[in-house]
Formats: structure tokens, sequence, C-alpha cells
């Protein structure tokens, strides 16, 4: 009996876990909003910002840029990795902030909970790639 309770725990609490990774590129995380689709995808690799912008665009996509990963976030995009945006001066991360509240997890373009973006740390990280439908 201890034994099945002890499975229904774990399950419950690995089921609260609804966040999807974003995986890496060429395979791409989807989300539908109406008739909209939008897609992410992250280089397995660490690229500069030229690089980082080539690497998206040889995959039919953009570096993402922060209102962008703000939708994606909205639309339940979660990935623990940071990863060089389009804006050239921020990297982003698509986790909660919880109650982090200091510059790192501010984000003008998404509306709370924000999600943790930050002045770029190394020129050299993961990219997000974006297209939207």
């Amino acid at each position: 009996m201890k034994s099945v309770i002890v499975f229904l725990a774990v399950f419950a609490v690995t089921s609260l876990k609804t966040e999807a990774v974003i995986k890496n590129c060429p395979q791409w995380t989807t989300y539908n909003e109406d008739t909209s689709v939008y897609s992410v995808c992250m280089s397995a690799y660490n690229l500069n910002y030229n690089g980082g912008r080539s690497f998206c665009k040889s995959r039919g996509g953009v570096l993402c840029s922060l209102k962008q990963l703000a939708k994606l976030y909205e639309l339940g995009a979660r990935d623990e990795r940071w990863g060089l945006t389009r804006d050239t001066e921020r990297d982003a991360r698509m986790m909660p902030c919880n109650n982090y509240t200091m510059c790192e997890c501010f984000n003008k373009a998404a509306a709370q909970p924000y999600f943790p973006n930050t002045p770029r740390p190394s020129y050299w990280q993961e990219v997000f790639c974006c297209k939207f439908f």
C-alpha cells in the first residue's frame, strides 16, 4: 500500500510540471493561438550575435526579440538555458522570476509574470530562434 501511495505522490508532483522545454534546432517547439502559429528553437552550441542571426536564418527563422519571447512565454514556453536575443544588449531565460524582483527580471514587452532577461554577460551563448505565422 505504501508503494502505491508513494507512486501516486510522485506522479502528482511530476504531473504539475506542464512547462515545455524548448527544443534544439532544427526541431521547433510550436504553440498555436487562434489562427497564429509561434515556433521557437535554441542552438545546441554557443554563437556570437552575428553567428546567431545567420544560424537562425539558415533554419528559416530569425533571432528572437524580447517581445517575441514574451509572447512565447505567455503561451507556455519554458527553458532554464540563457540565450542570446535580437536585442543586442540582452540575454533571456524562459523561466519564472518567482520572488526575484531585481532588474534582471524586468521586461517592458511582457505582462507579469516577467521572465528573466539581463544585460549580456557573454558574447558567446546559445541563441533563441523564432518564426511566427
